[in-house]
């Protein structure tokens, strides 16, 4: 009396957990979308499949209705679904991109072979609980292994779950192995609870793997998520670079200049307004291509004699601006005459340049940012008239 109400107990035990997890389950992979939480999902429509067949047979089902080749089949069909399903969801999970090697038609082609097998070679319930027991033990065991090789993938949870129904496994075959012995074995009592609480820890298992499966998509949500967000913010970077950046000479460009200055007129800074004189001229006489060039060669001009510039933008056409907080106003003319000599020469098919220039510092605090920069445009056109001064005298 005692063991049949054992039986009845872990028998509503797993029922009860068998639709609960296949339900679960079904939700949860149409809530994520993902290939391997569809394959979860059907290994426990599966595993909840095995379940009724199994209710069915040990409440006496009368053989003419149901006969027993026929649950033989369904019973190894669907249990071998399921831990095809399980193994496949894993597969997917590790390998996103190839996971269609398991394919839903495959394996319901396999899990038919198996039961179509058990249904004609298996000689009893004993026998086919054997197999199926042994097959579970091996595949699930191959999937645990293979959850265990990358534990950083989120899939150590599912690993110790699928690990643990597989020695279930083992332990199942051992039990139907000593039940094949005899009917005095099968029938005793630490058989009978030894097999009840198998039911219960297999019951365990599933629920491990269910929680299992959860934890390893949320993680692996976790980090696409982080990933996505690094992207994101490379990407933004860039677009920022590039909006900020001119093209031609690979200095920043205006829209740089404002941020730029908020920091400088923090501290307090000298800016320097940058004209090329007579550029209109080469490009009228030499062409774009060559004033593009002209560009360029100022541009890296300044670069390599104002190589610790806090800013160096390009501000139009012709005109550049050079911020720096360090640069004393001796060593910023030696600086110039230096730029000045560099690009008196012609260069190729290049006219010698030669530019204006105007400085302003100011102070840090409330600096009007607009002021210094009309101030060191002024000073820069009055450098433009001295110098046209000195070429008329």
């Amino acid at each position: 009396m005692e063991e049949l109400l054992l039986w009845r107990w872990s028998t509503t035990v797993q029922i009860t957990s068998a639709v609960v997890l296949a339900i679960f389950m079904v939700g949860f992979a149409r809530a994520v979308g993902r290939p391997d939480t569809r394959w979860w999902a059907g290994a426990y429509a599966a595993n909840l499949g095995a379940m009724a067949v199994t209710v069915l047979y040990w409440y006496g089902v009368p053989p003419e209705l149901v006969p027993d080749g026929v649950t033989r089949f369904a019973y190894m069909a669907s249990k071998t679904l399921f831990i095809l399903c399980l193994a496949a969801g894993v597969f997917a999970f590790r390998h996103p991109l190839g996971y269609a090697a398991f394919t839903v038609r495959r394996s319901l082609a396999l899990a038919a072979g198996v039961g179509l097998f058990g249904a004609l070679s298996v000689p009893s319930i004993n026998v086919l609980g054997f197999a199926q027991a042994s097959l579970i033990a091996a595949v699930l065991g191959l999937a645990a292994w293979w959850c265990f090789r990358r534990p950083a993938t989120g899939l150590a949870w599912l690993g110790i779950g699928l690990a643990l129904r597989a020695v279930l496994g083992l332990g199942e075959a051992a039990a139907y192995g000593l039940t094949g012995i005899g009917a005095a074995v099968a029938q005793s009592p630490w058989m009978q609870r030894a097999l009840a609480a198998h039911s219960s820890f297999d019951t365990g298992a599933e629920w491990l793997i269910v929680l299992g499966c959860v934890v390893a998509v949320a993680r692996r949500s976790e980090v696409e998520l982080k990933r996505s967000h690094a992207e994101l913010h490379r990407a933004n970077l860039a677009l920022i670079e590039a909006v900020q950046r001119d093209p031609l000479t690979g200095l920043a460009n205006r829209r740089a200049l404002g941020p730029l200055l908020d920091v400088a007129g923090r501290h307090g800074a000298t800016l320097m307004f940058f004209d090329l004189d007579g550029f209109k001229r080469i490009n009228d006489e030499h062409g774009h291509d060559i004033g593009d060039a002209c560009l360029k060669r100022f541009a890296d001009a300044l670069r390599d004699r104002f190589p610790e510039a806090d800013g160096l933008v390009r501000y139009a056409g012709d005109e550049f601006v050079l911020v720096d907080t360090d640069l004393s106003p001796d060593e910023f003319d030696a600086r110039v005459q230096a730029l000045r000599i560099d690009l008196d020469v012609p260069r190729g098919r290049e006219p010698a340049l030669h530019f204006s220039v105007g400085a302003h510092h100011f102070a840090g605090g409330h600096a009007d940012i607009d002021e210094a920069l009309r101030e060191a445009d002024q000073a820069m056109y009055r450098n433009k008239a001295e110098r046209r001064t000195q070429r008329r005298a």
